[in-house]
This record gives structure tokens, sequence and C-alpha cells, in this order.
């Protein structure tokens, strides 16, 4: 017996293997598959983001998991197995929020956390009757989650490693694919669990798979203070409330963070509001910055441009606010309505879709019009404009020169800007 495991990449990069490879990590999702396979089985996995699919392969089964962004690549590729006569399931999160859509490209589909769905599906499997759709009722108790890396031997991945530490987050976006599919529902993994598998990765920078690392604050210490003695680098996302606290960002530091990531969204107290993310004050940015900078820790933001309530102005002003902050990255991104989130349903009500199905698609995302904006606030390609501009040397050298950051941090924040500079230009 034999399993193929597929993680496919986004289908307009399709063909530009030599940027693909570029800064790939190693999925986690695989890992914690494989380990839910019994021994006796062969495995392999093809991670298209660095490697061409062997699509004749001689295998039984074949499992792709796919996110929105990569889900039309991922039913291409599935087209293509079953038309080779190989069995195909399809998971992931686009799969659990799409389950009807991802069943025409598939002979199995599983939605939700897979440790209760996969095992099952595999028996049935086995016993030649396995089913359309296979559905996890509850929520996965994270003690004894594991996670089997040797289905990662001989590809070329960086020297980093992602750790779960929890799943689900307790706040509830309009736009979050997880508030979706966690229900608010937050599930913490046993400290000592996560401290092992931290000792046994045999790298020095790791991520914390923590969808918002500031829920339950007591639990985040014992984590933190067990992390100091192990010296690793870390990063994670986070909540702007964690950061006010200084005494918890010392601890942060005290335990390896190097690098955290705040979903700020926007400046305007409208936007947030409607984003159902009234817990982002804008006040209060500029004292978590000022902890962060003090404990050499860099900041990350995302940003969404474009969502309900938004304005060209008030993109501009968010744009003029992240420039003139010494930050590791700030990344302006266009909203894009995940399918069977609220902010999704919303527009699809108001038939405010350009296409209901707009990530079935070969086009570059960044710069489809998703949205039917009004005329005075068309926002197709603005996000675009701003994180070119953002990157553009004038622009990269004017934050390094006001850096408050050491000297190694400044110059770490440097490179990377320039990276990404020559990054984006690629991308066109």
């Amino acid at each position: 017996m034999k399993f193929t495991f597929i993680f496919p990449e986004q289908s307009y990069i399709k063909g530009r293997f030599w940027l693909k490879s570029l800064f790939t990590v190693e999925p986690p999702v695989i890992a914690k598959l494989k380990s839910l396979v019994p021994e006796n089985v062969e495995c392999e996995f093809f991670d298209e983001r660095i490697e061409n699919i062997k699509f004749k392969t001689k295998t039984d089964l074949v499992f792709i998991t796919i996110n929105t962004f990569t889900a039309y690549r991922g039913y291409q590729i599935a087209e293509k197995f079953r038309k080779l006569g190989k069995t195909v399931i399809i998971g992931g999160l686009h799969a659990t929020l799409c389950p009807e859509e991802a069943s025409k490209y598939a002979d199995c589909v599983i939605t939700g956390e897979a440790e209760l769905t996969f095992p099952q599906m595999l028996q049935d499997f086995y016993d030649e009757k396995l089913q359309k759709f296979y559905h996890a009722e509850k929520k996965c108790n994270l003690a004894n989650v594991q996670l089997d890396r040797s289905i990662f031997k001989g590809k070329r991945y960086i020297p980093y490693r992602h750790v779960e530490v929890s799943r689900g987050c307790r706040y509830n976006c309009n736009f979050c694919t997880i508030a979706k599919v966690y229900e608010q529902n937050v599930s913490l993994r046993p400290v000592d669990e996560i401290i092992e598998d931290i000792k046994n990765i045999g790298v020095k920078y790791i991520g914390l798979i923590d969808e918002n690392a500031c829920t339950n604050i007591e639990y985040r210490k014992e984590l933190y203070r067990h992390m100091i003695p192990l010296k690793k680098k870390w990063f994670a996302q986070i909540t702007l409330k964690a950061l006010l606290e200084e005494e918890f960002v010392e601890l942060m530091a005290k335990s390896g963070c190097f690098n955290v990531f705040i979903g700020m969204e926007s400046i305007s107290e409208d936007v947030l509001k409607n984003m159902n993310k009234r817990h982002n004050i804008i006040e209060e940015y500029e004292k978590a910055f000022d902890n962060c900078v003090k404990y050499n820790i860099s900041v990350s933001i995302g940003t969404i441009l474009g969502y309900e309530g938004d304005t060209l102005e008030n993109a501009k002003l968010t744009f003029e606010y992240l420039n003139n902050k010494q930050l590791f990255m700030s990344i302006f991104t266009t909203f894009f309505p995940i399918p069977n989130t609220p902010s999704y349903n919303q527009l699809k009500t108001q038939n405010k879709l350009v296409k209901n199905d707009w990530w079935i698609s070969d086009e570059i995302f960044f710069s489809m019009r998703l949205i039917k904006y009004d005329v005075k606030n068309e926002f197709t390609g603005v996000a675009q404009r701003y994180f070119v501009e953002y990157l553009a040397l004038k622009n990269i050298f004017k934050r390094f020169i006001k850096s408050k950051y050491r000297i190694g941090m400044r110059f770490f924040i440097l490179w990377f800007n320039l990276f990404m500079k020559y990054n984006i230009n690629a991308f066109g």
C-alpha cells in the first residue's frame, strides 16, 4: 500500500520554478497527516512549491490539502490523478469552507481537524467503503498530537520549523477563516509536549503555530519561561493587547522571540468596527511598538485595504502611518473575501462580488478586481501600489536611518526589505 501527499502551489506561479523555491518552509499539516498513517504504509510527498509532481507515480491514494489561494491548482492536480485512475482525497481549510465545491474534484472530502476524521477515512478505504464526506463534529484535544517530519527528508527547505502551540482564536473577525472554522474555540497544547517538540526539532529558528499568542496569558508565560534555556529564536502571530504589558514582552524576548506579526488591518476605527475587530485600538500601537523596540523584537504588520467602509483616503493614511515606522515589514493587501466567512456572505447577498468563485482562476489574485467598489473608492491595484512604494529604496533607507533598533536588527530589517523589494519586482 502506498499513499501520496500533495501540497499545491498557487496556480499563477506555475512554471516559475526559479522563483517559487525561495524561502519555502516545511508544511506542518503534511507531517501531521503522515503521523496518522500506519507504519506499514509507504508514503511519498510532493511539495509543488519546490518540485514537480510525478503524476505517473505508482500509488493507491492521493491526498491534496488546499487553502483558498491554492484551491484551483489543487483541483487541477486532482483531476489529473483521477483521470489516471487514482483515488483522490481533498482536505484543508478551503475544503472545510467549501466541501460541496471540493467534492466535484475528489472521491472524498475531509473537513475539520484531520485527527478526528483521517483514521476512519483510512479504515473505510481499506474496507472499500470510502464515503464522500468525513466531517469532524468536535474539536481536537491537542494532547499527544504528533508530527512525523520524516516525510520531508531530502527536500530543500530553509532551516526553520513550525511548532504547534494552539488552534483557534477567541476573536471573531468577520473576514477570518480561523474564526469561521474554529467558532472562537481555542485548544491549547500541553506545555511539556511543546517543549519536547522544540528540543527535538534540530534548528535554531522556529515559528510557533498560534493564531493568537495572547490567549491565556498565564499559559503563554509558563511556555516562554520553559523556552528560555532552549535558546531558540521564534516568531508568532499576536494581538496588540499582549504587547502593551512590558513585563510580558520582556519575557518573550528572554525566551527568544525575534519577530511578531500583528494584523493591524487599518487605522480607521470605522473599518475596524465593520471587521468586528474592535480589540485593535489605534492609540495603543505606539506603546506596543515601543515595548518591542526596547526588547529588540521586530514587528511585522498586515493591512487590509478596501474593506467595507474603507476609503482611498483611509488607505493613504494607513500607508503613511506605517511608512514612518521602522518595522520589520508592513504588508499591504487588497481585501480578499474568503468563501463562507461573514464578510463574503454579506458581499454575495449584496451582489457586490465580481465573481462568486473568484479563486477558480489562473490570474494573479493580487491584481484581480474582486469587489464592485464605488467609483470614488476603487481599490483594485491600490494595495500593490502602496506595497511597491513602501519598498522603494528611498523609503527603505529612510526607515533604516530613523530606526531605534539595535544595529544587528536594523541591518537584518534592511536586508529583508531589500529582498522583498526584489521579490515584489519579480512577481511584477
